[in-house]
């Protein structure tokens, strides 16, 4: 007899009896969680499947607890993996596009599937004591985007206390590294939930604080304290829906957590002093990760991927790679059998391909690339976290990049963490923006990647000069003609910021040459990018003068220009600045000449300051020739300058102290030396007397002589 077919009505009974069943399922889940014991076990699902709803972690906690990969049939397939028979699939409930019309899904965890116990695929974690200070950074950043400052300090009881009359946060200032975070992490999770106004009560908002401090320590790679949960504030008959209110609220605060937005200060010497002591912060971070990462024989960087959310999941990182890898594969063939994107690859850059690069093209149709990736079983959620595909005004999933030349961009692992690219034309429609890169994931971040560094590593272990320019193009152009003396890079259409010198840095030990544009938006950048190094001691870095006729790099190249001479005559940093500073003057009409004359002259002895003295005494004799005063004129408005100079900000001291109290006493002394600037004990004594003691010289005074 065959089977009856099921009327619209019968599927739509039974869809409503499903989700009835998970629904008494996600109650009776929350009602073993209200224990202390039951709610750490449904945190520790939380910590391991990031991403989840709170009632989707109930439900996981209560049927695949320890779950940490969950995938349905196809997912799993695609993998190469196959679910072994018998085993029941975790029911979940999708909301879809209609939340109050949810379905029921099943997927199984990894543990479910076979034949044989996936090949783990990342080296075990990094030292606690680095992950702790990766996380007291991320922890800091979102107190202060949301406008509390973090403060080391003494406290009369507890490790650690909100002031939200201040707004700050205070973390006792005798507590070694893990216990600080731990405090740090607690003390913003009332931040982040909003208790100085909740008004939910002591009980809830110290459990739903701690909660929230025990799931971001345990994805950071740090433990989380030993202390029972107390559960008192959701017991009795209200025990099921105030677990649950907790639940959500945890989640959600933890989501809030993720993508903590940089504060940006507004005054140009605070915000100096910040780029310093966050680029300083990073290279000492650097180097003890390193340290670590040597002493255990392990690499440091495979521990997990810390870019858009607190903890990116070695399983979480492979799908977007493989996605990204996969998307390449594609643009590439694609690009082979489009003449018109091929022909202008050609064009621009005088070759079809470029060493150690990977350029492709994405065809013009709205899902062309999308049907291609469900193709190979890469779910949805995988295509929108990459980047690759968005949603439509119909909340369908059509391609990112449609009718552009794409070039691959790589991170520091050398994985594809994204795409860039135009249309293959030099006529871009109105309205259609001439470049598109992959939006922020948690693996494309434009404020750490530089493009074409993880493609010329080798070039520059060979003594290449990186030569950090403009455009994604003209890196292509330049690579393609093979020259072994410049390693060019570029920032992904963004200011360059002290991530990225700091990674530039970190892979050579020739200075930096900057080869920005010579228009008046490109020299604004070269400045931006001059104070940064100025601003931090273990940068170094030289200015190329900008290139004749508006030329760019490629521009050049194509007339039979040389780069390697614009290189070779790039003159320091502090020249190019204090150059800068008297042109301007020289260019600016004002009423008043002395009072010019002095904004120039402290213009000019900021700059000057923080260098070695015999380096600022020779370039102080220059200013002082070229603006007509007397050299001790000069030599005091440097010394009033570097006297000014000396404090160093505050939170570098602070770790530094934290450190020592750790027994890390040769990295806070790194911490110390490279965030203060440098005085005149620590620089090398000149003969020259104005320079040996300060000069009791009064500027303005003088001028007016």
């Amino acid at each position: 007899m065959a089977t009856r077919r099921l009327t619209l009505e019968e599927r739509a009974s039974k869809r409503a009896e499903r989700v009835t069943e998970v629904r008494q399922l996600l109650d009776d889940a929350a009602a073993s969680a209200t224990t202390a014991a039951g709610w750490r076990s449904y945190l520790d699902t939380v910590a391991g499947l990031p991403g989840f709803s709170a009632a989707n972690a109930l439900l996981v906690y209560a049927q695949q607890p320890g779950a940490t990969d969950l995938r349905d049939y196809d997912g799993w397939a695609a993998a190469g993996r196959q679910v072994r028979r018998g085993e029941r699939g975790v029911k979940l409930l999708h909301a879809g596009s209609d939340a109050s019309s949810p379905r029921v899904v099943s997927l199984f965890d990894v543990a479910q599937t076979g034949p044989e116990a996936p090949t783990p695929t990342s080296a075990p974690a990094i030292a606690e004591r680095v992950a702790a200070d990766r996380l007291w950074d991320r922890l800091s950043a979102v107190a202060e985007a949301r406008g509390w400052s973090v403060r080391l300090g003494p406290l009369t009881d507890g490790t650690g206390r909100t002031d939200a009359l201040r707004r700050e946060i205070r973390v006792r200032d005798s507590l070694d590294d893990i216990d600080a975070v731990r405090t740090l992490a607690h003390e913003v999770a009332h931040v982040v939930l909003d208790h100085h106004t909740a008004g939910l009560g002591p009980s809830r908002t110290e459990l739903e604080a701690a909660s929230m401090a025990y799931v971001t320590l345990r994805a950071a790679g740090v433990s989380a304290p030993a202390a029972e949960f107390d559960m008192s504030s959701i017991g009795g008959a209200a025990g099921v829906p105030a677990l649950r209110e907790t639940a959500a609220r945890v989640i959600q605060g933890l989501a809030q957590a993720r993508h903590p937005a940089p504060a940006v200060p507004n005054d140009a010497a605070l915000a100096t002093r910040v780029e310093r002591g966050r680029v300083a912060a990073a290279r000492v971070r650097e180097r003890a990760e390193l340290g670590a990462a040597r002493s255990t024989g392990v690499s440091a960087a495979r521990g997990g991927e810390e870019q858009g959310s607190l903890v990116l999941s070695p399983t979480e990182r492979a799908r977007l790679v493989q996605a990204n890898t996969d998307a390449m594969a594609f643009f590439t063939e694609q690009l082979a059998g489009t003449p018109r994107a091929h022909d202008y690859v050609v064009q621009r850059l005088g070759v079809a391909e470029v060493p150690g690069f990977q350029l492709g093209y994405a065809p013009a149709g709205w899902t062309s690339m999308v049907d291609h990736l469900r193709g190979l079983g890469h779910p949805d959620d995988v295509l929108l976290a990459a980047g690759l595909a968005q949603r439509s005004s119909r909340e369908t999933l059509i391609d990112r990049f449609r009718d552009r030349v794409l070039v691959a961009v790589r991170d520091g692992h050398g994985d594809i963490a994204g795409f860039i690219g135009r249309p293959p034309s030099d006529r871009v429609p109105e309205g259609v923006p001439k470049y598109l890169n992959t939006p922020a994931t948690d693996l494309f971040d434009k404020s750490r990647l530089l493009f074409g560094l993880p493609e010329q590593r080798e070039r520059l272990a060979s003594g290449a000069r990186p030569l950090l320019i403009e455009g994604v193009f003209d890196v292509l152009a330049i690579a393609a003609r093979g020259d072994a003396r410049v390693a060019p890079v570029a920032a992904l259409g963004t200011s360059v910021t002290p991530a990225h010198l700091a990674a530039l840095a970190d892979t050579t030990d020739e200075p930096i040459v900057v080869q920005l544009d010579g228009d008046a938006a490109g020299q604004a950048a070269t400045e931006r990018v001059a104070h940064l190094v100025h601003a931090n001691p273990d940068l170094r870095a030289e200015i190329a003068s900008a290139l004749p006729d508006d030329h760019d790099p490629a521009s050049w190249l194509a007339t039979g220009g040389e780069l390697a001479r614009v290189v070779e005559d790039a003159e320091s940093v502090p020249r190019w600045l204090m150059d800068r500073a008297i042109a301007r003057l020289e260019a600016t009409e004002h009423s008043d000449e002395v009072e010019k004359q002095v904004a120039t002259l402290r213009s000019v002895a900021g700059i000057l300051a923080p260098l070695s003295l015999s380096e600022a005494a020779s370039l102080a004799a220059d200013a002082a020739t070229r603006l007509g005063l007397p050299a001790d004129t000069v030599a005091g408005a440097v010394w009033d300058a570097r006297e000014r100079a000396k404090e160093a900000p505050r939170h570098l001291y602070e770790r530094a102290a934290r450190r020592a109290r750790s027994g890390e006493r040769e990295t806070a002394e790194r911490a110390k030396t490279t965030a203060a600037p440098r005085s005149s004990a620590d620089l090398p004594a000149v003969a020259h007397d104005r320079w040996s003691r300060p000069p009791h010289v009064n500027t303005a005074r003088h001028l007016h002589r």
